[in-house]
């Protein structure tokens, strides 16, 4: 693979393999490593008083979601490409809020309105 030129911090040329390896690494290491840690936020404490059991969506929010997801991104952590899921949006929304309302609240929220218990999800 061919590199064009190349320069150092002061604007130096660099021509050698090792020279160009070592500010391309020099650079990465700044940009993916290196932390200002004296200016980090402190959070603020909303106490709010909120837990699962206080959420109320539908399926169809779960499916407007998978709707908005980029097909084109890379898999998360889980490994599940973004366009598998676009493509099943359909056939997965539902069981997708079942499993979210199972883990979370072991509650179902009916768009009446109405919760029922899952036992045998």
């Amino acid at each position: 693979m061919q590199v064009g030129t190349v320069t150092d911090v002061k604007g130096g040329l660099l021509v050698t393999e090792s020279d160009m390896v070592t500010a391309f690494n020099d650079y990465f290491v700044t940009v993916f490593t290196s932390q200002d840690t004296s200016h980090i936020p402190t959070p603020v404490n909303l106490n709010l008083n909120c837990n699962f059991s206080d959420l109320c969506f539908r399926e169809q929010d779960v499916l407007k979601y998978l709707s908005k997801l980029w097909p084109d991104k890379a898999a998360g952590a889980d490994e599940i490409s973004p366009w598998f899921l676009f493509q099943l949006k359909d056939c997965i929304s539902y069981q997708c809020f079942c499993y979210f309302v199972k883990v979370s609240t072991k509650m179902l929220f009916l768009p009446t309105g109405n919760v029922q218990k899952l036992d045998n999800l």
